[in-house]
């Protein structure tokens, strides 16, 4: 059985936090995501569900973390993984 072809996309919310981050955050994030695409799902990355997120977008919203207090929220429709949001778990999670 062939592996799941994921295409990953970024919404400008996104985009404009990432670029807002430190070089040195930005590396680690960029480390972080290569990890990420080669197993979205993987335990190892510790991806979760953020509930009360959820109840919000009225879809699963989860999140893996970059360092300790460095989050990206993102959300999987068919084989799109849209990344939502970075920055501090209370900015992120509200």
């Amino acid at each position: 059985m062939a592996a799941q072809q994921w295409v990953f996309k970024k919404t400008p919310t996104f985009r404009k936090k990432f670029d807002k981050l430190s070089p040195n955050q930005q590396e680690k994030a960029k480390e972080r995501f290569d990890e990420w695409k080669k197993d979205p799902f993987s335990q190892a990355l510790g991806v979760h569900k953020i509930n009360r997120l959820c109840g919000v977008a009225k879809r699963p919203i989860r999140a893996v973390h970059v360092e300790k207090n460095l989050v990206v929220t993102f959300a999987v429709q068919g084989n799109v993984i849209a990344s939502l949001d970075i920055g501090t778990e209370k900015e992120v999670y509200g």
